[in-house]
């Protein structure tokens, strides 16, 4: 089941020179939604050429598995996490249960979360 797309208008794209998925030697920060990255946990390193340098970006597995669901047009590192918040606001918080289930447990957290927040936040305001 596909997630919803979220929209993002790209004006510039990078060039990914190298990809890999390294189990962590130390604690990194997560570039998308800036928790650690524990020592032992396996996460996504890209390489990236953007705006004429280069770029190292590492990512959690959960928000990999958000930009994965929903981002498939394109994304703006560093801003899927803004951006899905964005989004659950734009749709009202109706993201559907098959979207949720078949993301990986890590993301589905995260993104339980943040409708979490935006039907406290509903309800706040009636």
């Amino acid at each position: 089941m596909d997630c919803s797309t979220v929209s993002v208008d790209i004006d510039s794209y990078s060039t990914n020179l190298s990809q890999s998925h390294p189990r962590a030697k130390k604690e990194h920060r997560c570039g998308e939604c800036r928790k650690t990255i524990a020592k032992g946990e396996v996460y996504l390193r890209e390489v990236n050429i953007h705006d004429g340098r280069v770029m190292t970006d590492k990512t959690c597995q959960a928000c990999v598995g958000i930009r994965n669901e929903f981002f498939k047009d394109g994304y703006y590192y560093g801003q899927v996490i803004d951006m899905l918040y964005e989004h659950v606001h734009e749709v009202s918080g109706d993201i559907s249960e098959a979207c949720l289930v078949s993301l990986p447990a890590g993301s589905r957290e995260k993104v339980l979360g943040i409708l979490e927040e935006f039907w406290g936040d509903y309800e706040d305001d009636e």
